[in-house]
């Protein structure tokens, strides 16, 4: 048969979806030239594996297979006694040989069912090498060459993304071939991410150049670190990482908290905190506030430093000294007393000094963290405190460390025995807060990139078209963003950040129904994602279905905004029946508590004695109520209690419905409390760590527009000066209406029967105000005003001008 007639023959056999079993039964037309690409495959194999070679031809793979390889061969016609014989366009394939590795080279081109046979390779759960020549980029008569299909290089990764692979690497043999390995339980590729890190890491401490080391523990891989100082600051004056770490378990102190350190931290998309606190008396506090308020998430090194420094703000939560992550338990051998001083401070390998401490019985350390790892190894120990800025002042950090440890404090400059059995409870409470730590920083990356619709670089399996459905979004092209945002899900069940963005399109656009399908498709791949589960139960409540709603809402306790401030305690979490001491913990902002509190007085029926725990500026605007109330500060001891509830579950244990809401707690003025000289009181923003700020606060140009209206005040309190809520209502009650967006000055107001304007954005609206609606079932002074699009601020403010004679 002349070349034509063959090549006739073979677009026949393709016309027709055959298999060509008279070529591949030749010898002959198995070219040489495949024999280079079956040496290059051979570079993607290991020693020792079992290699199994589908479409295996002329067998060229086994001549190049590194030592100890066992070769499996397998083809639609014997090559040798040991071939595997298959039709795969026949639905035939090897399904139960054992293998650590796969191989098809030159084979997908000649296939009917692609999709199928990746997923029967797939199945067999190893690594897999393979080939295949794109389509539009090669030769035009494809047909011609046997080869059947023709998918061209953007389908590749929906089809081995559709088939269960997860990764692939390799490298072009030709301008249109492509030789790529698989991993079939491999993660995704992620985009790198940078992440700034501002330490005391230049000064020589050994803490401070452990706290370095530590810090790869925690970050995930893809985070790309750039190291600055805090003593004197370094950082660039202009940019922003994804994430901003300020402080590696090191202390601030008085000259660190500087305008510019604050200033970075506002511009940094995400922030977090790990960092102490020392030399208290002369800590500039309202600086240091002014840093945890702009921090996402502080995790404070010492309970002191929450109890003094945190007073119940939501982002702080307890970490503990992670240094004693770095120093395990050890039996000192060493009779020889230690002492260790500014020594320290050199350049010895720090293994060296770890081992160092830990030979020695008895060790006295005028160093915070010498002592630290002396305590896990040593059976007394001593402390000089340090007094390095005055004669006078004490640095405080270690009998911070040392309630931490023990509950209690230890006289300086005297030996004392050390509990071992502490030390251990200690280590096992600050791994796990580490945990949740590294938790935290993923979710704040992650978080980096879903900022809004249109913001750059979000990360799926598809980042190009994901950025192309975002510009479209953006630009109000709202079906071409929907199917955009659909076609990456098909291919990416599991992207986050896509359905987020959908999520939010639908419910733009009042298509709740459709939104909420989305969520509980999502949650059938993940039953158990708390964050996808409290979305949901967020929908379902914005709809008014309290009762399918309370339930699922439970799920924020395991949310990871919501879970840093979850306490673990030792007593039952209360399940609604009768007990004699009953625990309420305010784990949520200051809106919520003051929302939720209405429910405080109605567990009198169920409880003997009740005890809440709220924030400390919340302390006394609750004290009226006819429970205990206890703000969160360094002297707080509670009495024993039989049960404790989160306050947000209070709805769920009532059975909450839009008919049987309480009716909120009569917030009332004092006596002789501050006036302001004013009738409208303005509140545009809220907390700037809050998810939603963005949307939620106006910008700059808006507040001025409503301040400047006649009677207009200021009510945040570095403009009236208030020290905690109760203040904040003494000046409200003088005031005749309140103007505020969706922050805790809203639920205060409309708590005090005050007359409430409540701005509402156009994107993600909180829960509780329900779809539809301009008045409050939860409020009866409220009345919402809703921003009619994403841009609206200007024209809602207008209108607000020309109501109250701006």
């Amino acid at each position: 048969m002349d070349l034509e007639s063959e090549l006739d023959r073979r677009r026949a056999t393709v016309a027709r979806q055959e298999t060509d079993r008279i070529r591949w039964s030749d010898p002959s037309a198995l070219e040489t030239s495949w024999t280079a690409r079956a040496e290059i495959a051979a570079g993607f194999i290991p020693r020792g594996a079992r290699v199994l070679d589908l479409g295996c031809g002329a067998m060229a793979l086994e001549r190049f297979l590194p030592e100890g390889c066992v070769y499996i061969p397998c083809d639609l016609v014997a090559r040798d006694d040991r071939t595997i014989v298959c039709d795969f366009n026949g639905g035939e394939f090897p399904d139960d040989v054992a293998c650590d590795v796969v191989v098809a080279l030159g084979v997908l081109e000649y296939l009917t069912d692609v999709p199928g046979f990746l997923k029967r390779m797939r199945a067999l759960d190893a690594p897999t090498v393979l080939t295949y020549n794109l389509g539009g980029e090669g030769p035009a008569d494809r047909a011609a060459l046997g080869w059947i299909n023709a998918y061209r290089r953007p389908d590749l990764p929906g089809l081995l993304t559709g088939a269960g692979f997860t990764r692939a690497v390799g490298r072009p043999l030709s301008p249109s071939e492509l030789m790529m390995r698989l991993e079939p339980d491999a993660p995704p590729r992620v985009a790198e991410r940078e992440v700034w890190v501002l330490s005391a890491s230049n000064h020589g401490n050994f803490g401070d150049r452990l706290g370095v080391h530590l810090l790869s523990q925690v970050l995930p891989p893809h985070a790309v670190v750039r190291h600055f100082m805090l003593d004197p600051l370094d950082a660039p004056p202009e940019g922003a990482p994804d994430l901003l770490i300020v402080g590696i378990g090191n202390s601030l102190y008085g000259e660190l908290l500087s305008d510019e350190l604050i200033a970075l931290v506002e511009r940094a998309p995400a922030a977090i905190g790990i960092f102490g606190t020392q030399y208290r008396e002369t800590l500039p506090t309202g600086q240091l506030h002014r840093l945890v308020d702009a921090l996402d998430i502080w995790f404070a090194r010492y309970e002191e430093d929450v109890l003094l420094y945190g007073q119940g703000r939501p982002n702080v939560r307890h970490l503990g000294d992670w240094l004693i992550d770095a120093f395990p338990m050890a039996q000192a051998t060493s009779d020889v007393p230690l002492t260790i001083g500014k020594e320290v401070l050199g350049n010895e390998p720090l293994d060296r000094t770890i081992e160092r401490i830990q030979r020695h019985v008895e060790v006295t350390s005028s160093r915070l963290h010498p002592l630290l790892c002396a305590l896990t190894s040593a059976q007394r120990v001593a402390y000089a405190e340090q007094r390095e800025f005055d004669s006078i002042n004490i640095s405080g950090k270690f009998r911070s460390m040392l309630m931490d440890v023990f509950g209690r404090d230890m006289p300086a400059d005297q030996l004392w025995s050390v509990d071992r059995s502490a030390v251990i409870a200690y280590k096992t409470r600050v791994r796990a807060n580490i945990d949740a730590l590294r938790r935290q920083i993923v979710t704040l990356l992650d978080r980096a990139d879903a900022r809004a619709p249109g913001a750059p670089a979000i990360q799926t399996k598809d980042k190009v078209r994901f950025e192309d459905a975002a510009r479209l979004h953006a630009a109000g092209e709202l079906g071409g963003a929907e199917t955009a945002y659909r076609a990456i899900l098909d291919q990416d069940p599991d992207a986050d950040v896509v359905r987020n963005n959908l999520f939010l399109l639908l419910e733009s656009v009042g298509r709740y129904a459709d939104g909420e399908a989305l969520l509980r498709e999502a949650l059938k791949r993940r039953p158990d994602d708390p964050s996808l589960t409290f979305r949901l139960a967020s929908a379902i409540l914005a709809d008014g279905r309290f009762a399918e709603g309370w339930p699922l809402y439970e799920s924020r306790l395991n949310v990871p905004s919501v879970a840093p401030h979850v306490p673990r305690l030792t007593i039952p979490v209360w399940a609604g029946q009768p007990v004699d001491r009953l625990l309420v913990w305010s784990e949520q902002g200051f809106g919520d508590a003051i929302q939720f509190a209405r429910y405080a007085n109605l567990l009198k029926a169920r409880a003997g004695e009740v005890t809440l725990l709220c924030q400390a500026p919340l302390a006394r605007l609750l004290q009226p109520l006819e429970v205990k109330v206890v703000g969160l500060s360094a002297e707080v001891k509670l009495p024993a209690q039989d049960a404790w509830t989160p306050l947000g579950s209070l709805p769920l244990h009532f059975q909450t419905t839009l008919e049987t809401i309480p009716p909120p707690f009569p917030v009332r003025a004092l006596a002789g409390g501050r006036k302001l000289d004013g009738r409208i009181g303005i509140a545009t923003r809220g907390r700037p760590s809050h998810a939603n700020d963005a949307h939620r606060s106006l910008p700059d140009a808006e507040s001025a527009r409503l301040l400047s209206m006649p009677g207009a005040v200021s009510l945040h309190p570095e403009d009236t000066g208030a020290r905690d809520f109760q203040d904040t209502a003494d000046m409200i009650a003088g005031l005749d209406h309140v103007i505020s967006v969706d922050t805790s000055v809203a639920h205060l107001a409309a708590s005090m029967g005050k007359p409430t304007t409540v701005l509402l954005p156009a994107l993600n609206r909180d829960w509780r105000w329900l779809r539809g609606r301009l008045d409050s079932p939860w409020y009866p002074a409220m009345r919402l005003r809703h921003q009619p699009r994403l841009d609206g601020w200007a024209d809602l403010v207008s209108a607000l001008l020309e109501e109250f004679g701006g």
